[in-house]
């Protein structure tokens, strides 16, 4: 059982559930974005959408944006935007976009910065950890 597999186990409690899951999130980023036809760019290009990557749902809601520079942490809600120092355990800029989709998913998907290269994870939130409205909407 790899790394992936042991935590997924740790919430699944059958071997059909694991491998559901292992899969799931497998594919999760190969899914996440689409190109699309309604909307485009200022140069007539189409532009890619963000999609749902447990689901593939295209309506998602952006519910917090976080931006980790050194020991500088600031995250942007509906609610305030924060300036905290924190500890940063990796090298390079991280960015985070947590969200929630219509089917009722919640996430993070992070963006980490080092060396000249762009790493890419994404992480699926209990209900709890989650933030349930967006941050731009009125």
């Amino acid at each position: 059982m790899t790394g992936i597999e042991a935590k997924i186990a740790a919430v699944c409690h059958d071997k059909k559930s694991v491998a559901k899951n292992v899969e799931m999130v497998w594919m999760s980023l190969e899914k996440m974005i689409q190109k699309t036809s309604e909307w485009v760019t200022g140069n007539g290009e189409n532009a890619w959408k963000l999609v749902c990557p447990v689901c593939g749902y295209e309506y998602i809601h952006i519910t917090a944006i976080t931006c980790m520079r050194c020991t500088d942490e600031t995250t942007i809600t509906n609610q305030k935007i924060l300036i905290k120092q924190s500890q940063n355990k990796t090298r390079g800029v991280t960015i985070t976009l947590q969200y929630c989709c219509e089917s009722g998913h919640n996430g993070k998907i992070t963006l980490q910065f080092h060396e000249g290269c762009v790493y890419l994870t994404h992480r699926v939130l209990k209900e709890t950890e989650a933030i349930q409205k967006d941050i731009w909407r009125d």
